[in-house]
């Protein structure tokens, strides 16, 4: 399912987004924002309707977010619903790379949606200076975008790989697989 897709038949409708509030995705946000520089610019991947990007934002207000998703519909309510950030549609996870690198990247609940996430991970690694933090679960999650479901290994060998220098490291925490990789400018 594309995402703009999944956005208009699942994500709107079942507004989906109200899960944000619930304890363990506060905490995952709240993870992933912590990570991110304090003062450095940040990019959310897949931000859908903004809501994540906004939550991560309370955590760190100091970095300069900015959220970027494959469907134009979310992008738009985004824009409508947090005019104070800045929002971008992409096509294609390439079109990521026209930005300079950010300090940090979020790229949260999103990985196990994508058709070829071998490329949304090398594109990922480039636009990241500083530090990329991506979650998925580590579990089958009744959901009808969710096309596979990582181990630690297979998460791994998406990004650790020799173009991309810098540390990886994975963590399993609550329900989700949390990977972190540190690149040195």
């Amino acid at each position: 399912m594309d995402a703009e897709t999944y956005i208009t038949k699942h994500w709107i409708p079942k507004r989906v987004w109200t899960h944000l509030a619930w304890p363990r995705h506060q905490e995952r946000l709240r993870r992933c924002a912590e990570l991110m520089p304090a003062a450095g610019r940040v990019l959310d991947v897949g931000c859908a309707c903004g809501h994540s990007t906004e939550i991560m934002r309370r955590f760190r207000p100091e970095a300069s977010w900015s959220g970027a998703d494959f469907s134009k519909t979310a992008i738009a309510r985004a824009k409508g619903r947090f005019p104070g950030m800045s929002f971008y549609y992409m096509l294609s996870a390439r079109h990521l790379e026209m930005f300079e690198p950010f300090d940090g990247v979020v790229c949260s609940e999103v990985l196990e949606h994508t058709a070829d996430d071998a490329a949304l991970a090398g594109v990922l690694l480039r636009i990241t200076a500083g530090t990329l933090v991506v979650t998925t679960p580590w579990a089958k999650v009744s959901d009808p975008g969710h096309l596979r479901v990582y181990t630690e290994k297979s998460l791994r060998a998406l990004f650790e790989r020799p173009s991309a220098p810098g540390t990886v490291s994975l963590e399993t925490w609550g329900q989700f697989l949390y990977m972190v990789c540190k690149r040195g400018r």
